[in-house]
Formats: structure tokens, C-alpha cells, sequence
């Protein structure tokens, strides 16, 4: 009698499931809060060695990728642009697409090598989704969908001569709606800076920069301290309505090399290429030539760098002539180990512009302007915040940080052991859990809740900033944007974090540990839970301590740094480039 395969399970759709069989799931991500007892592969990135081997392999296969497409997209528009045009235009999604089939190849092939041959159900290649951008990339990535369509490619791939079989389904995927719709005071703005800077030959973008909360007042301050050379413009105009969504499949690129994940991507790649940069890219390059006939000395942007193709475009085709600034716009820039979207920024920009550190050159010790419409509120208040995070349910970036199977499976953990050494007293009190827009973080939050029968408040709306300001004390599970905002505002902040899985560059170590001295940072949840029941009673007299207050200041000083005059030292550093 023939033995059955087991049924590899790849993602949350059952109907690829075949459930009279022996499964095993792929990840956590097949079924994120257990309802069913199937046994799941190992998660392969639980580890800061693993991580960093899976770091430094995916930037030699996004330099490969580069090379390659710089070649093929050169030639397929008939154009000759260098290397890192290509790397201004699409260096985002392209960062972002090798990690994610690295990923998901890794998967499939150590899952064989564990468990030997299996059976499997794969999407028809006729439901193939073709992305439009990075941001549709990356909505899409995250959906059980579209990672069907990438582990079916990924098996067709390395398992030719097997047989699965292929089904079709009613796919949940719609191009993401990449336009943004400017308002009433941006299109003043935009007509009226374009109109004043006629007068000026050296001139000034700004594009989407991260202004404090009143930004059109702060661009109006901006406009007549640069003496009218500012041209306001986010750069979204183009129509998306006509472009077309319907592709052939290309033939996969010619290459010589006996690595296995190298000949998948050249096999794959040119179909999976978002269209906006290859079958579409010369109807919204034509677009961006024709509409933003700029002649700017200086290009200065927050956000711009990020999936803003208009912006990319325009940058790549005259980075040569002009200035790029890109001013930080989060948290852990500085000081988080291999923060990929901050070297992408730095390689791609002439200044960056930071929260108080400098490296080089290059980084500027400017601020964060966005802080300086935060408020400091001195009343006195009752409510405890928690503020959790949240993490993709799938594998965008590799990064030491908790994300997919380890994120579902650990973080759930870590945030009951705090709970369960915190004082049920402090529970009965005005006490609530902020969570982020993810369906994982709010499932996980309420489990917790209910699970627990704990009388806590919830929320996954609210604003930041107003629980920042309505809060006696904020407690974080993580390190990130709201917790330097935290910071700071001067607000009672204290944080723990999974050791085994962040990791800090060699300059932020002296910090970090004064930090931990004085008690605002706690390397597990047990430790911070204990001290936030020691200090419940009389906060202020732990916070306002000189140890803590001077720990804190140093921190600010070097990552939460905002200047009353942040516009005057920004026109002053434009004015010393120009």
C-alpha cells in the first residue's frame, strides 16, 4: 500500500488545504490563533545569528538584482541609465522583494529537507497578481493570497519534475489606491510657492515633509524665511485610471550560476516587477518629465523616498544636478543594528538630516520638527498606557525585530508574563492597552483580555499623541517612534523588550545601558512589571529623580532632540548648501 505524503499547508486558506491528510503548516501565519492542532515547521529567523546571516545574504542577492534589472530595463525601454537611478527609482520595493522570496524560498527548501517529500495545493497560474508598486508590494505581501502565489512559484521552481495539483480561487487582491488626494491648503500652497519662487533661480522641494502637527502654518513660516524659494509639492498628481493591468508572462533572464535562489529570481522576476516600473514606466515617466519642470537646487523630503513615484522619478532623473535631503522620520534611526530603510535614505541622499546623532558628514544633527507640536501636559492624571506592537503576520524585511511566526508566537507570551507580575490592584485602576491598526496585535490584545478576564480598557484608535498627553505613566513592549515621542514630552516612560531577538549598534550600548541603571529600560517583561508595581504610588518621585531625569536628557539629546527655531536652523543648513 502506497504511503501518503504529507500535506504541506502554506498559507490561511483552507481550500488549499487537503484535510483528510497528515498537515503540517509552513508557519505560524497559517492559522495565527490556534484553532486547529496541526503541527508547524519551525519559524527559521527566531535567532540574532540567523537574522544576520539572512541580512547580509539578501544584500548580495539585492545588489545581484540591481545589476541585472539595470541591464534588462535599460534595454527593454531602450534607455541607458545607471545603476543607482534604478536604485532612486524602485531601491525600496526591490530591498523588500528579495527579502520576502528569500524568505519564502528558504521555507519551502528546508521544509523538504526536514520532512522529505510532500503534497501540496498550488494557486493557477492564470490568478497570477501583478502589483502595481511598492505600496501595492507590500499590501499585497501581507495577504495569504498573494504569498499562495509566491510558495506556488516557489515549488513549480525547485520541484519541475513533481506533479501538484493547481486551483483557482476568487482572489482577494485589488490594486492598493496609491493616489493621494491633495487638499484645499496643499493645493494653495503648491500654486502659490510655485507662483513666488518664479523670482528665484535657486530653488527649493519640499515634498512631503514631517512638519509639526499645524504643518500649513509651519510651511507659511517656511516660505518667507527662505525668502519665497520654496516650492510646496507632494508630487501626487498622476492618474492612475488608464494605465494597463493586464500582462503577459516574460521570459526569465538568461544568467550562468549554480545558486539555487539566484536562478529563481531570474526566472521570476520580470513577472513579479511591479508594472509601474517596467510595462508601465514610460507612460508615468512621461508624465513626471512633462509635469515637474522644476530646475531646484535642493530636494527635501521626509517621506518622499517611500513608494512616491512621481518623486523617485523626478529624483532619478536629475540626482545628478541637485541636493537631496531626507530628514528622519521615526524612531530606532541611530541606533537600531541594520536598519535597512535608514542605509536605503543615506545611500540615496547627499544630507541626512537626524534626531540629534551624528555618524559622518553626511548626518546632520538637526531634529525631529515634528515634535515641536507635541505639548507638554503638567496635570495630573490617572491613566496607565500600554502600547504594544504590532508586526506582519508574513515576512517583509529580515531585521532585529520580532516579526511573523516569531512575533505570533512570542509576543503573546511576552506581553502575558508582564500582566501576570503585574499588580491586579493597578489592573482595576484606569489602565489600557493601545494597540496598532493590525488585525494580529488587536486579536492578540483581546485574547489576552478575555482569556485573563482582565478589566482593562482597549484601544486601537484613539490618536498617539492624545494618550500620550492623557497618560500618567506609558508602558512599552517594543522600541520605536512613540516611545522617543514619549520621551521626549517628559512622561513617565518605561520599557522592556525581547533581548534575544533587538539588537543595538556599538554607539548606543553607553546609553542604553544608563538606561536600564535607572530603570526606564527592562531587558525582560517580569522586571519592568515589578517596578511599575514599586513605583504605582508616587511616580513623579522616581521620574523627577536627577538619575533618571539626567539619563533621559541624554537620550533626548542625541534621539528626541526638537529646536523651538527647527525652521530657521533648516533654511540656514539649505542656505549653506545653495
Amino acid at each position: 500500500m502506497k504511503t501518503k505524503l504529507p500535506f504541506l499547508a502554506t498559507t490561511a486558506l483552507r481550500e488549499f488545504w487537503d484535510e483528510n491528510s497528515d498537515i503540517i503548516m509552513l508557519g505560524k501565519w497559517c492559522d495565527p490563533f490556534d484553532t486547529t492542532y496541526f503541527p508547524t515547521m519551525p519559524y527559521l529567523w527566531k535567532k540574532q545569528a540567523s537574522i544576520g546571516s539572512a541580512i547580509l545574504k539578501c544584500s548580495e542577492y539585492y545588489d545581484f538584482c540591481l545589476d541585472i534589472l539595470t541591464s534588462e530595463l535599460n534595454t527593454y525601454h531602450q534607455l541607458n541609465n545607471s545603476k543607482h537611478y534604478y536604485k532612486i527609482l524602485f531601491g525600496e520595493w526591490l530591498y523588500h522583494y528579495v527579502n520576502v522570496q528569500y524568505d519564502r524560498f528558504m521555507s519551502i527548501y528546508l521544509f523538504y529537507k526536514t520532512y522529505g517529500n510532500f503534497d501540496t495545493i498550488l494557486l493557477d497560474r492564470s490568478q497570477f497578481y501583478k502589483p502595481l508598486n511598492f505600496i501595492d508590494f507590500i499590501h499585497s505581501a501581507q495577504k495569504d493570497e498573494y504569498n499562495l502565489q509566491i510558495y506556488s512559484n516557489v515549488i513549480e521552481f525547485l520541484f519541475k519534475n513533481k506533479h501538484f495539483q493547481a486551483k483557482s480561487l476568487k482572489l482577494n487582491l485589488q490594486h492598493t489606491q496609491i493616489t493621494k488626494r491633495e487638499s484645499l491648503k496643499s493645493s494653495l500652497l503648491r500654486h502659490l510657492s510655485k507662483l513666488l519662487s518664479l523670482f528665484h533661480t535657486q530653488k527649493i522641494i519640499i515634498c512631503e515633509p514631517y512638519f509639526p502637527k499645524r504643518s500649513f502654518i509651519s510651511i507659511i513660516k517656511l516660505l518667507f524665511k527662505s525668502r519665497f524659494r520654496l516650492i510646496i509639492d507632494n508630487m501626487y498628481h498622476f492618474n492612475y485610471k488608464d494605465i494597463n493591468t493586464n500582462f503577459i508572462e516574460h521570459n526569465p533572464i538568461k544568467i550562468k550560476t549554480n545558486n539555487r535562489f539566484k536562478q529563481y529570481i531570474a526566472h521570476t522576476i520580470l513577472d513579479d516587477i511591479p508594472s509601474l516600473y517596467f510595462e508601465n514606466f514610460q507612460i508615468i515617466r512621461n508624465f513626471t518629465l512633462n509635469h515637474y519642470k522644476y530646475k531646484s537646487k535642493i530636494f527635501y523630503t521626509a517621506f518622499g523616498l517611500y513608494g512616491n513615484i512621481e518623486a523617485k522619478i523626478y529624483l532619478a532623473e536629475n540626482y545628478h544636478k541637485i541636493k537631496i535631503f531626507s530628514h528622519q522620520h521615526g524612531g530606532l534611526y541611530g541606533w537600531s543594528s541594520s536598519l535597512w530603510g535608514e542605509e536605503y535614505e543615506r545611500s540615496i541622499s547627499n544630507f541626512f538630516l537626524t534626531s540629534g546623532w551624528k555618524e559622518n558628514n553626511q548626518t546632520i544633527p538637526i531634529g525631529l520638527p515634528f515634535l515641536h507640536g507635541f505639548k507638554h501636559n503638567f496635570t495630573i492624571l490617572n491613566q496607565i498606557t500600554y502600547i504594544t506592537t504590532a508586526s506582519p503576520k508574513y515576512l517583509l524585511r529580515f531585521q532585529y525585530y520580532p516579526t511573523s511566526s516569531y512575533y505570533l508566537e512570542q509576543h503573546y507570551l511576552l506581553m502575558q508574563y508582564f500582566f501576570q507580575n503585574l499588580s491586579p490592584i493597578l489592573l482595576n485602576q484606569s489602565f489600557l492597552i493601545r494597540t496598532y491598526h493590525s488585525n494580529e496585535s488587536i486579536k492578540m490584545t483581546k485574547k489576552l483580555i478575555n482569556t485573563n478576564n482582565y478589566s482593562i480598557q482597549f484601544d486601537s484608535t484613539s490618536s498617539m499623541l492624545k494618550l500620550l498627553e492623557q497618560s500618567k505613566l506609558l508602558i512599552f513592549d517594543h522600541f520605536g517612534t512613540t516611545m522617543i515621542e514619549s520621551l521626549y514630552l517628559n512622561k513617565p516612560t518605561i520599557i522592556f523588550f525581547d533581548h534575544n531577538i533587538f539588537k543595538f549598534r556599538t554607539d548606543f550600548q553607553e546609553i542604553l545601558q544608563q538606561l536600564i541603571k535607572v530603570k526606564i529600560v527592562h531587558t525582560n517583561a517580569k522586571d519592568a512589571a515589578i517596578h511599575v508595581n514599586s513605583i504605582a504610588n508616587d511616580i513623579g518621585q522616581w521620574w523627577n529623580s536627577i538619575e533618571v531625569q539626567e539619563v533621559r536628557g541624554k537620550f533626548t539629546q542625541n534621539y528626541a532632540k526638537c529646536y523651538p527655531d527647527w525652521d530657521t536652523k533648516l533654511i540656514n543648513l539649505f542656505n549653506q548648501i545653495i
